[in-house]
Order: structure tokens, then C-alpha cells, then sequence
């Protein structure tokens, strides 16, 4: 989400909505939580379709709501700031095209608000689209390689988690990934399709890991040494 240029009336998808169902609960109730999750509580009476119209009922005032709370946790980046992104540390440069105030780094110009925008904003919404074209690209090619299928491919917004594989056969990645180098973030890849052949992290499979990169070791040690840096957004 970009507090700038958000969508204020697109709809609300189930990855981006938790639902809780509390019995003792008299009505619908919609919150965002501090992360910009919507959480929608529902009665006893109700049901995961009731929920879903309700918070549609409200969008305008949750997508407000995620606005906020995408705002109050963005770390601050200023022109001249330097970020990871595709392994590479770039800087971030504001100047003026046509007298509209654009934002640039690596191959990419962003039109801003104004110059004095929080760049983590903006910034966070164009990685989570490139996350979102490259990352399911990246899981088809490693699941054709490996013979392995899946159900689907969900790009989150997760502070502690790199990526994770539900018992359903569904990939969740880290849209921050693309910040990491590519051999960093394939490794993620493979370590969730590796959970498609054993549900834990048991001694055989970190045995599947190795054999399927064998320099996964290395790839997450540069994931907890830059973790802070990967944080923003």
C-alpha cells in the first residue's frame, strides 16, 4: 500500500484479511492491525461470507486505517539514503521531471507526492509489485526442476519470516526478498519447496535442502546479518 497513491476502493482480497470468530461477540467488528492486517471478529451467528461484505461495507475506512499504520511503520528514507535491492546497495535520488518530483533508483523512476515524502512508502509498494510478477516465476521454475507441485504462490508482508509452505501445498514468500541478492532469495524459494517433501525441519530435511543448494548456509547467514537493513517498509 502507498499512502500516496493507494486505492482506496480496491477490494479487499483474502490475503490481507484475518478472521476471527468469537462466540460470545454481538456483532461484526473490523480492525487493522499495527501491521496493516485487517481483522474482522464474527459472532456466533455469523459467517466468513458476512464478514467479508462487512468489511467491504467499511473499505474506505480500512484502507484509511492501513494507511496509517503503513506510515507510523515506516522507517524514514530520505534522497541521498542508500538501500539493498537485488543484492546491490543503491541510493535513492529525488529530482524533478518536468517539474513533478520523481523518485530514482537502480533502472526505476517513481512519480512522488512532493520532495518531502517518506520514500519507504512508495518504495515498499513498487518492491511488493516487482515481488509479486518475479517471485511466483521463481517458485514455477525451481518446482519444475525439482518435479514438485504446489497450490499456489501468496507475496506477504511478514517482519520475522522469509517465506513458509501451509500443509495445503501453498507458498508464502517475503516480498522484501527482492531486496536480497537472487541466489539468496531462489535459496528461500527451495527451502519452502523443499516442505512440500517433509513438513518440518527434521535432520532429512535439511538433507533435501543441501542437495538442492548446497550453499544454503551461506545464504542465511546474509539474510540474519542484513535483516535490520531488509526491515524498512
Amino acid at each position: 500500500m502507498d499512502s500516496e497513491v493507494m486505492q482506496i476502493d480496491r477490494p479487499i482480497s483474502e490475503e490481507e484479511i484475518l478472521l476471527v470468530r468469537r462466540p460470545n461477540a454481538k456483532r461484526y467488528i473490523a480492525r487493522v492491525d499495527s501491521e496493516g492486517k485487517i481483522v474482522v471478529t464474527i459472532p456466533r451467528r455469523g459467517s466468513r461470507k458476512g464478514a467479508f461484505a462487512f468489511a467491504q461495507e467499511h473499505l474506505a475506512w480500512l484502507r484509511e486505517q492501513q494507511r496509517l499504520a503503513l506510515q507510523n511503520n515506516s522507517k524514514t528514507l530520505r534522497s541521498g539514503d542508500w538501500i539493498w535491492f537485488r543484492g546491490e546497495r543503491v541510493e535513492l535520488q529525488v529530482s524533478k521531471d518536468w517539474g513533478r518530483p520523481v523518485l530514482n533508483f537502480d533502472e526505476y523512476t517513481l512519480f512522488i507526492a512532493d520532495e518531502k515524502t517518506n520514500l519507504a512508502i512508495p518504495l515498499a509498494k513498487k518492491m511488493r509489485s516487482l515481488a509479486k510478477l518475479e517471485l511466483p516465476e521463481t517458485v514455477a521454475r525451481y518446482a519444475a526442476q525439482f518435479g514438485l507441485e504446489y497450490k499456489g504462490v501468496s507475496i506477504r508482508d511478514q517482519k520475522t519470516r522469509w517465506g513458509s509452505c501451509s500443509s495445503t501445498g501453498r507458498i508464502s514468500l517475503n516480498w522484501r526478498l527482492v531486496m536480497a541478492p537472487p541466489a539468496v532469495s531462489d535459496y528461500i524459494v527451495i527451502h519452502e519447496l523443499m516442505h512440500l517433501r517433509q513438513m518440518n525441519h527434521s535432520h532429512l530435511f535439511w538433507k533435501l535442502v543441501r542437495e538442492a543448494c548446497p550453499h544454503y548456509q551461506a545464504h542465511e547467514r546474509w539474510l540474519s546479518e542484513h535483516q535490520s537493513e531488509l526491515s524498512w517498509g
